[in-house]
């Protein structure tokens, strides 16, 4: 089988052009470098939100993504980097404990804690004084 010329040049053509938007979908839809944590659903702010840096946290730290996304089943994290990424505030009520969720501040604070503990260099990672994550 033969190929014209000109059907040569729109299949590249057209292999190009897929290539370029794969690779702008995919860069594109990266993470977020740094993100500010924080919420509406309070009646009253006590602290100001706390900055997370993505890159730092899953490159310099090894922190998995699986560490703060989840979704629980059966006592399970089953979370996976492809499911959608839901806002905290989805299931954790800023105000009501509901069964054995956490409240939003709660949730916050065990989840980051947790690590900051374990690592435990104050300077690497504060756990200690409200600002040094709340600026």
């Amino acid at each position: 089988m033969r190929i014209e010329r000109k059907n040569m040049t729109s299949i590249i053509t057209f292999a190009a052009a897929a290539l370029f938007l794969t690779a702008g979908l995919l860069t594109a839809g990266g993470l977020p470098c740094e993100i500010l944590i924080e919420n509406d659903g309070y009646t009253e702010r006590l602290r100001s939100g706390v900055p997370f840096d993505h890159e730092s946290h899953s490159g310099e730290y090894n922190v998995r993504c699986d560490a703060c996304h989840h979704d629980y089943r059966d006592g399970r994290n089953v979370w996976t980097n492809c499911m959608q990424v839901q806002k905290c505030i989805d299931c954790h009520d800023p105000r009501i404990k509901q069964g054995n969720v956490d409240m939003l501040h709660i949730a916050y604070h065990k989840n980051c804690r947790t690590c900051h503990v374990e690592i435990g260099n104050d300077r690497k990672a504060p756990y200690r004084q409200c600002g040094g994550c709340h600026r």
